[in-house]
């Protein structure tokens, strides 16, 4: 769904083990940097070794609300966002989603940039999106995670 370009710099904001970032290079090994973040650090440690045989992939124990990235830098952010079992919370979500949805703005290279966003909170994600005006999204396709029916959306810009 994401169709990874050469050169495109690629986000997860909440990487957990890396394997977005990953299945991002084995579509599309000629990227320009693959970067991942995770509040969990033992998360984190894993990723890193899922990436180190990965030219440009980095993984950082880190807010993904918060990047510290430069604006404008990435082209397409992948997310498997977190619904509330073992990571946040069904009240978090809504704020917590909004605020990854306002740092991808943020970090949007411009035109082309897009995201690809994985959860079966659904209400938070629509909660979320409807706040953060500039963007639209279209739900992709339908999977079972775990027993949890989950929805994946590329979001764009409108």
């Amino acid at each position: 769904v994401a169709r990874p370009q050469p050169r495109e710099t690629v986000l997860d904001p909440c990487c957990g083990s890396g394997t977005l970032l990953a299945e991002a290079h084995g579509l599309q090994s000629h990227l320009a940097k693959l970067s991942g973040f995770d509040i969990d650090p033992e998360a984190i440690s894993v990723a890193r070794e899922n990436l180190r045989k990965i030219p440009h992939g980095e993984a950082h124990t880190g807010d993904g609300t918060g990047t510290g990235r430069a604006d404008a830098s990435i082209d397409l952010v992948l997310a498997n966002l977190p619904f509330g079992k073992q990571y946040g919370s069904k009240l978090d979500n809504p704020q917590f989603y909004e605020a990854i949805l306002r740092e991808a703005v943020r970090l949007a290279k411009k035109p082309g940039w897009r995201a690809v966003m994985l959860t079966s909170d659904v209400p938070a994600f629509k909660s979320a999106i409807q706040k953060v005006t500039q963007l639209k999204y279209e739900e992709a396709f339908t999977v079972k995670i775990r027993g949890e029916v989950s929805r994946c959306y590329q979001v764009t810009f409108k």
